[in-house]
């Protein structure tokens, strides 16, 4: 089976992936609100710091993305990296669809980042290196 037929179900995954990112833009407040404890809904700090660490997450996890799609064109990778990248971002835009059915709390964004983002955009960053030190060896 040859690699090239996983690259339109791959960038599909990744602009699937890419779009339950900047939908979670539009309830950022009701994640903040769920992140808040009772105890202490009128402090301002806190929403102010839950507002930043959001932000932060919801912007590298798109600009991660968005790397991802220029570096899937830029080569053609192996069949396992085209599968894992595949399972890693179709399971990841499940996970953000109930993340916003159910308005979970900020933190599960970061797991979800740390467990999805990070290992694919260091598998394509690793091919990437892979590939140029290749060619400045050869």
């Amino acid at each position: 089976m040859s690699t090239m037929n996983f690259i339109p179900s791959v960038f599909l995954a990744i602009t699937a992936h890419a779009c339950m990112m900047v939908t979670l833009i539009y309830n950022k407040d009701t994640f903040i609100q769920n992140s808040i404890p009772q105890s202490e809904a009128t402090n301002a700090e806190l929403y102010g710091a839950l507002s930043v660490s959001f932000s932060i997450n919801v912007g590298l996890s798109i600009t991660f993305l968005l790397l991802e799609l220029i570096l899937l064109f830029r080569t053609v990778y192996s069949f396992f990296v085209n599968i894992f990248l595949l399972i890693s971002h179709t399971i990841s835009t499940a996970i953000l669809v109930k993340f916003t059915f159910d308005q979970h709390p900020i933190y599960h964004f970061w797991i979800l980042f740390i467990f999805s983002s990070m290992p694919t955009f260091l598998t394509l960053l690793a091919q990437f290196a892979k590939e140029i030190s290749f060619k400045t060896v050869c």
